[in-house]
């Protein structure tokens, strides 16, 4: 039996680089941060009752009631936030919170399916931590 070799294809470097990149200037009131599950910040609308969807170009970051950002403007009310837990990576690749909330202590639009919001909009959007983010909210 004769044995072929064939030209080995070219492999491209894995390109690792988070997507998206952020848009526009960073901007103090689209900063999120994550310490733990009491002091984080997450993006929403900032116009009572407006949809996610529809203010994602121009949310605002709010914070827990507790907070120790020393540059959040906004919180939430209290008892929005019903449940969270963190999480961090040993080698700080991540960090998240994930939890639940109570729409009704928030200005939030109660018929709104939830959305998305990440460091492409709105734009400036930003995390403490570096790197990207996104948040997103169901009801």
């Amino acid at each position: 039996m004769k044995t072929v070799k064939r030209a080995s294809t070219p492999v491209a470097p894995l390109d690792t680089r988070p997507t998206p990149e952020p848009t526009g200037d960073p901007s103090q009131s689209t900063t999120v941060h994550i310490t733990s599950n009491s002091d984080f910040s997450l993006i929403l609308p900032d116009t009572p009752g407006e949809l996610i969807g529809d203010a994602e170009a121009h949310g605002k970051s709010y914070c827990t009631p507790g907070s120790s950002a020393p540059d959040c403007i906004n919180k939430f009310g209290e008892g929005f936030i019903t449940a969270a837990a963190y999480e961090a990576s040993d080698d700080g690749a991540y960090v998240q919170v994930t939890g639940c909330i109570d729409p009704t202590k928030f200005h939030l639009d109660p018929t709104d399916g939830g959305g998305q919001f990440d460091v492409r909009y709105p734009n400036g959007a930003q995390c403490t931590y570096g790197g990207y983010g996104a948040s997103f909210i169901e009801l």
